[in-house]
Order: structure tokens, then C-alpha cells, then sequence
């Protein structure tokens, strides 16, 4: 499935969800943001696999090398399975949206 990782995070009012940049600017979180930090994060108490080492290598190279990334079911299962353990409620609900293509805006500029 293709997904679009520039899409911006929105909050439970549908406002985009801004960070500071590295020179202290405003942007808005995207969706790539998102999954590398689901990814990278170390989930509290968890043994990481050398298994897991090489899925978090693939999947984090697939969404830096591409801003529309081709992720199998798998991946984006594996994904949604790692934001719900280091992720916020806010953060893994939308992702997990994101994922499933339930996210209206989503749905909207993948016709």
C-alpha cells in the first residue's frame, strides 16, 4: 500500500500538530515523523530481537528513501503494533487511521 508521509498529524480538533524545527521554527508533525519515532523509540521493558533490529532497519530506510512509500500489510501491522506500545493515544490513534486509510484526508489524496 502507498501512503503519503508528508501528510500532516492533526490533533482531536483537526489542527495540524506543529513542533520547532532546528532553527526554531514552526512546522507541522507529518506522518514520516510519526512512523520513525513508532519505529525508533524503545519500547519500556521489551528485549529488541536481532529480527526486530533488521524489520525497523527495512521499514526506516523505505521511509526515508521515499516520500510515498510502498509498505506491504506486514509492515504497516508491525508499525501500528510498535506506535501502540511508544506512542501517545493521540499519536497511535492517527497513525493507526493513517495506516488503515480511515483518515479522511488520507482518503481524499490517494484518488
Amino acid at each position: 500500500m502507498k501512503i503519503k508521509l508528508k501528510t500532516t498529524v492533526s490533533d482531536y480538533e483537526g489542527k495540524p500538530i506543529t513542533q520547532l524545527d532546528d532553527q526554531g521554527k514552526t512546522e507541522n508533525v507529518t506522518f514520516r515523523q510519526v512512523i520513525n519515532a513508532a519505529l525508533n523509540n524503545e519500547v519500556p521493558g521489551a528485549v529488541m530481537t536481532p529480527e526486530d533490529k533488521q524489520q525497523i532497519y527495512q521499514i526506516s530506510k523505505k521511509i526515508w528513501d521515499s516520500w510515498t512509500p510502498d509498505l506491504s500489510n506486514v509492515e504497516c501491522a508491525y508499525i501500528q503494533t510498535r506506535g501502540l506500545a511508544v506512542l501517545n493515544p493521540l499519536l497511535s490513534g492517527r497513525l493507526d487511521d493513517f495506516l488503515n486509510q480511515r483518515d479522511e484526508e488520507v482518503a481524499q489524496t490517494e484518488k
